[in-house]
């Protein structure tokens, strides 16, 4: 599936880019998960041309015991930053251009629908831009130097996943976790540890609409720099707000998404949802919430029958967000 992309925000302007997902089974293996190839291409077409590639490769290996996961990100997309907490206000935002380049290998031993490994991952975060006097330069955030820094970590990650369909689930569970330990390039300060856990349910309740939930927790302990902390706003759990909107070392969100099916290859979307970040456990408060609400179309693929290109609206309690993207949100 191949889809070009053209797009506009306040931060980074007009830009262009591709998506491509291809899918394939290797041959010989009946019984084997369906491997996957993904690349996206995002760019700004005028002024310095920065923008943001990633790629990712899920395949099968052997005889369908063992099964590899990479990934590989470079950006230096222009971000904003409001400090840290669940709470400030959008006076606080300013803009910095860091480059980030992370990479990631996960080797995976398969057992039925469950699969568990060891994951190493390197990543190397540099500011090439940022406001002078500015809270990135100035304040004291966990170790963030001028120059950036690299880390290094190792550890442990599961998956369980009973869905129906890899792409367009309409029944069964997901479920993923890692715990990483990082300390190897951390020039002699204290190491920090990230931790997840990411629970999907599908439920169809006709063979036109279907229910999805996703619950979402994430940590992060010790010494680690801000761009390893927990972030409200994306793609991936609250879509109504921008990138890094609220920054804290935990998370916990919600959404639930109603999917209906109305012609042929085309399909609704309603989603809710809502996520905080706190500093403890202990000191989460409600009213720190951030509510995200909204809706999009989908359309199958004809290549491959149950991919979908999605376009996505999502209203936070500040902000309109709008995306297009392959696949659906989660």
């Amino acid at each position: 599936v191949f889809l070009l992309q053209g797009f506009y925000s306040g931060l980074d302007g007009l830009g262009l880019g591709a998506e491509v997902s291809h899918p394939f089974r290797i041959p010989g293996l009946s019984r084997a998960r369906v491997s996957e190839v993904e690349a996206i291409f995002k760019g700004r077409v005028y002024e310095d041309l920065h923008g943001e590639f990633q790629a990712t490769g899920d395949a099968t290996l052997g005889d369908a015991r063992w099964s590899v996961r990479a990934h590989f990100l470079h950006s230096t997309r222009l971000r904003e930053f409001w400090g840290i907490g669940p709470d400030l206000p959008d006076s606080d935002r300013e803009q910095y251009r860091p480059r980030n380049l992370r990479t990631y290998v996960e080797l995976f031993r398969n057992i039925a629908r469950f699969r568990a490994g060891l994951r190493v991952e390197f990543q190397d975060y540099q500011y090439l831009e940022r406001e002078p006097g500015g809270l990135l330069e100035d304040g004291d955030y966990d170790g963030v130097t001028a120059s950036g820094e690299n880390v290094g970590g190792v550890g442990l990650t599961m998956e369980y996943d009973s869905r129906d369909d890899r792409y367009t689930p309409t029944t069964g569970w997901r479920v993923s976790s890692s715990l990483m330990a990082f300390d190897a390039f951390r020039r002699g300060e204290d190491g920090f540890v990230n931790a997840f856990l990411d629970v999907r349910n599908y439920r169809s309740t006709s063979p036109r609409n279907v229910f999805a939930m996703q619950y979402f927790i994430f940590g992060v302990n010790g010494r680690a720099p801000i761009w390893r902390y927990a972030v409200i706003g994306g793609r991936e759990h609250t879509r109504g707000y921008s990138r890094n909107r609220y920054v804290d070392q935990k998370m916990m969100a919600i959404q639930v998404e109603w999917r209906r099916h109305l012609h042929r290859r085309l399909g609704l979307q309603v989603f809710t949802g809502s996520a905080l970040v706190t500093p403890e456990w202990a000191k989460m408060q409600l009213r720190h919430h951030r509510p995200t609400f909204g809706a999009g179309l989908s359309l199958v693929s004809p290549q491959v029958s149950s991919i979908a290109i999605r376009g996505d609206l999502a209203v936070g309690d500040e902000s309109l967000h709008g995306r297009i993207a392959i696949g659906l949100a989660f």
